[in-house]
């Protein structure tokens, strides 16, 4: 109850703050000790250095046990507040007992407690008088911010406290409703229909993004000068906690908290408007904490376009595609060596990985139905392994949405575009030269590598990358391609997006490129293919993108 908090606060006050002199010239050093008290009566006693002070220090005295009789606290020690001394009326009365000892003036005041209860009640209803004025004046002034205005409330109750009213003084004379309960309700009522919102409010986000948070009141009430506590969360555990402060529109920017940690892919954003920081010490305010509250979804990158276009350039021209003549373990019809000749382009320096993927599915809001079924295996949904499962026609879609979100397009290389780049300029069975793969040569993931038991993360075979600085090229995962199996005419036709305008045949298998984890060496020679349905998923198969350029 608030009655009860703003009664203990009011009684730390009272314990922190004894008075045991009023004056420091005016002790009261005969406290009734030469007379008889009579119950019916409240005295004060006080001594200085003339008559004045100690009838001065006599009246503050009976001002203190006057109180204290109203309170129901010990006299002894008991504080008499600026507020107390000037809310309070203490008639001007004859001294009970004068005199003057060794130069020292005493004085006793005495004043029947009947008198003093009617004084009291006055006072209570002068100050519950102008209180709720200054309440109702409070709440008929629309224009003035909510900050503003719950620290105006929090005045009020302070002052009640100071009088040491918080749990006496009632909204009516012979009311129960405690008025500090009823500031109180007039402050939740205020803070109702506050509403926190973010933009943008999910998706993607990397070192540079700012986010723009908006605080609105359904009442209409200006937010001006409000305090909101922003919290990022990583999941590494790591977090960053700051305050931000609503200018005249509702408005507060907020810079994203990563510092390029690799390890805040996941980051979570939690609001929540703060009121106690207007006043530390308050409890009523303190309770108004996280009236509005709201959290946000965001995925980190230290910067998003790099990570969706870590690309290298491959030169175009004419090259000889399918077997090399030093290969011996080619199958000369299916793999026919020929001549190919394709234009400059870029190509994605790694698969597309899990954490890319990931990202394309959240921020189109994909069904549950689109996500991989490998995309939450303990052994193969790492962030930096290459996404598996998705088929070549769920490749196509997120190409086109990360064409469309950066405008630049990206699609699926061709077959002799994978080719070209896989051999990196040179006439090589695997893209690092003619050794094949083995546990001594550790140059791709492969089936009986020695390191890896599924698919490893992206780039974790240095020896294997290429001339052109390219990386998994053979191993670790088959990679879609745009090619038709035995079917030139079946390759899609770009629609400009970075998707496909359609194929000569929905029945058609599409080539795949590369060998994979669960493969043997031979099966990650270059010129090696395999062509398998565009709609399926495998455990074994991934992609990269290309991205058409034009010649220097």
């Amino acid at each position: 109850m608030l009655n009860r908090s703003y009664a203990v606060r009011m009684s730390a006050v009272a314990a922190s703050c004894i008075l045991v002199a009023l004056l420091s010239a005016a002790c009261a050093t005969t406290r009734f000790d030469s007379f008889e008290r009579d119950p019916l009566f409240l005295y004060g006693s006080g001594s200085g250095a003339s008559a004045d002070e100690a009838l001065g220090a006599a009246r503050e005295d009976l001002l203190a046990a006057g109180l204290a009789h109203s309170l129901d606290l010990s006299p002894e020690g008991f504080y008499v507040t600026d507020d107390m001394r000037s809310s309070s009326a203490v008639p001007v009365l004859k001294p009970f007992i004068r005199d003057k000892k060794e130069g020292t003036y005493r004085a006793v005041l005495r004043l029947p407690i009947a008198e003093w209860d009617a004084l009291e009640l006055s006072r209570r209803a002068a100050i519950r008088s102008e209180l709720a004025s200054r309440l109702d004046v409070l709440a008929a002034d629309k224009a003035l911010p909510l900050a503003e205005r719950l620290s105006a409330a929090q005045a009020i109750v302070d002052r009640v406290a100071r009088e040491g009213l918080s749990g006496i003084l009632t909204i009516s004379e012979d009311g129960e409703e405690l008025f500090v309960d009823r500031v109180a309700l007039y402050c939740r009522g205020v803070v109702g229909g506050l509403r926190l919102s973010a933009s943008p409010g999910a998706g993607l986000v990397d070192d540079s993004t700012v986010i723009e948070i908006s605080l609105s009141s359904d009442q209409g009430l200006s937010v001006a000068g409000a305090k909101v506590m922003a919290e990022w969360k990583a999941d590494s555990g790591a977090s960053d906690r700051r305050t931000l402060v609503f200018d005249g529109k509702g408005s507060a920017n907020l810079s994203f908290a990563g510092g390029g940690d690799a390890a805040k892919r996941r980051v979570a954003l939690d609001l929540s408007v703060s009121f106690a920081s207007l006043d530390a010490d308050s409890e009523m305010l303190r309770a108004l904490d996280g009236a509005a509250a709201a959290s946000f979804s965001y995925r980190h990158f230290t910067d998003i376009e790099s990570a969706f276009y870590d690309m290298v350039r491959v030169p175009g021209g004419e090259f000889a595609a399918g077997a090399v003549a030093q290969d011996r373990k080619a199958d000369r019809r299916k793999e026919a060596p020929r001549s190919a000749s394709v234009a400059d382009f870029l190509m994605d320096r790694c698969p597309v990985t899990n954490e890319l993927y990931r990202a394309f599915l959240e921020e189109t809001g994909a069904p549950a139905s689109a996500y991989p079924d490998y995309l939450d295996h303990p052994d193969y949904g790492a962030p930096d392994q290459p996404v598996i499962g998705v088929g070549r026609e769920d490749a196509e879609l997120f190409a086109e949405w990360v064409s469309a979100r950066f405008g630049k397009a990206k699609r699926l290389p061709t077959e002799d575009e994978w080719e070209r780049a896989a051999r990196g300029g040179a006439d090589s069975i695997f893209p690092w030269g003619d050794q094949a793969p083995s546990k001594t040569a550790a140059f791709a993931n492969f089936n009986g590598n020695g390191l890896f038991d599924g698919p490893s993360p992206v780039g974790s075979f240095e020896k294997g990358r290429n001339a052109f600085g390219l990386l998994d090229m053979s191993g670790n995962v088959w990679q879609w391609t745009a090619t038709a199996e035995g079917d030139p005419s079946a390759v899609p036709v770009s629609d400009g997006t970075g998707g496909a305008a359609g194929t000569a045949s929905a029945a058609a298998r599409f080539i795949v490129k590369g060998g994979s984890w669960m493969d043997g060496p031979n099966e990650l020679r270059v010129s090696n293919r395999r062509g398998l349905d565009p709609a399926k998923g495998y455990p074994d198969v991934g992609f990269r993108l290309v991205m058409e350029v034009e010649n220097d």
